[in-house]
């Protein structure tokens, strides 16, 4: 099955979003999607000439969308706003973690705000629904004892390279469970406990198969261990070994 049993209830409502939007003949606007909503609602959508499904984008790099589901074509309105913060670079450094914590300490849901875009030269945005603009804007003010503001930019600017420590790995095999353990010095039997336990997220699905193998530009995450991304696999070792690239999120 293309989808586990507990992104079912995930399903069931794309699938009563397409129901409602085939019957009234109406548009539907989500929340933020995670890269794995996305392909399961591309998934339920399918390939129809009776519908639309359209996905927002700021960057070619986003983890977060919103999607517009109309029983017509049109010209789509995610109702996205994007924050820049302006704070003193002297005296407060943002990093994505620290930033997303202040905004969920503000008790916001989690889909309510896209991604966060930090530059090489600090300058930070924020993509969010249009209707938490204002309440970001009165109540996200301090970070750190520092004051910040949140201002309407229309793009972002500046270096977006993900800010990576990347390393090449010679690998037996490329075994999900070999991967975490190389990568985050782990033993292979503490990188199949995190898997089993459901601690372990490619792409966004949660993968329980230990063995499952890795694939190229794979994003996967360890939970309370952080998040690495595979940027190339090619080529062998004289051992036969396999050379792959890792990049570790900072």
């Amino acid at each position: 099955m293309f989808y586990s049993d507990e992104e079912e209830p995930i399903v069931k409502r794309f699938i009563s979003y397409k129901e409602n939007v085939l019957r009234n003949n109406k548009v539907i606007l989500t929340k933020f999607l995670n890269l794995r909503e996305a392909e399961l609602l591309e998934y339920v959508i399918g390939k129809s000439d009776d519908i639309s499904l359209y996905f927002s984008s700021i960057s070619e790099s986003d983890e977060y969308k919103r999607a517009v589901i109309s029983a017509f074509p049109i010209e789509p309105d995610f109702n996205i706003s994007l924050l820049k913060i302006e704070y003193n670079k002297k005296f407060i450094t943002l990093d994505h973690r620290h930033l997303l914590g202040n905004i969920m300490g503000l008790q916001i849901e989690r889909n309510m705000i896209g991604d966060i875009y930090i530059s090489r030269e600090g300058n930070v945005y924020i993509a969010v629904s249009r209707e938490m603009e204002d309440f970001l804007k009165n109540n996200l003010t301090v970070i750190d004892h520092q004051p910040i503001n949140l201002i309407n930019v229309d793009n972002i600017i500046g270096d977006f390279t993900p800010n990576m420590d990347v390393k090449k790995y010679y690998v037996a095999s490329l075994r999900l469970d070999l991967i975490i353990s190389e990568r985050f010095n782990l033993s292979r039997k503490e990188s199949q406990e995190l898997i089993k336990a459901g601690n372990v997220k490619i792409n966004a699905r949660t993968e329980l198969n230990p063995v499952h193998n890795v694939n190229n530009m794979d994003t996967i995450s360890v939970k309370t261990k952080g998040k690495m991304k595979v940027l190339e696999i090619g080529g062998e070792s004289k051992s036969g070994r396999i050379i792959i690239t890792l990049g570790k999120l900072l």
